[in-house]
């Protein structure tokens, strides 16, 4: 599956080099890669769970269909959701003046 995904993803035009870490005889050392090749089912269920709940779906909801026993684990997309909305936030109103 993860093959797969990696296609879609290069179809798709994820081209655009990414850094991340390798270990060379236990050293990391960071590199460049194209983001497709970061591409997993793992990647996938957090953009999923992510975007579900940037659209409005219920926290609750969500527990179930990702197949959380706890909602603390489910909460931790709900934390990365809130810190972008906080974010977007900011930026709109640095941008705006007050008058």
């Amino acid at each position: 599956m993860n093959e797969y995904l990696k296609w879609i993803a290069r179809l798709a035009g994820l081209e655009y080099p990414v850094q991340t870490v390798v270990y060379e005889q236990g050293v990391p050392k960071s590199v460049f890669v194209p983001k497709w090749t970061c591409v997993s089912t793992h990647t996938a269920r957090h953009t999923f769970a992510t975007q579900s709940l940037m659209r409005g779906m219920d926290l609750k909801v969500l527990q179930e269909i990702l197949g959380h026993s706890d909602i603390r684990t489910t909460m931790t997309y709900a934390k990365i959701v809130d810190e972008y909305k906080h974010k977007v936030m900011l930026e709109v109103w640095s941008r705006s003046k007050a008058g």
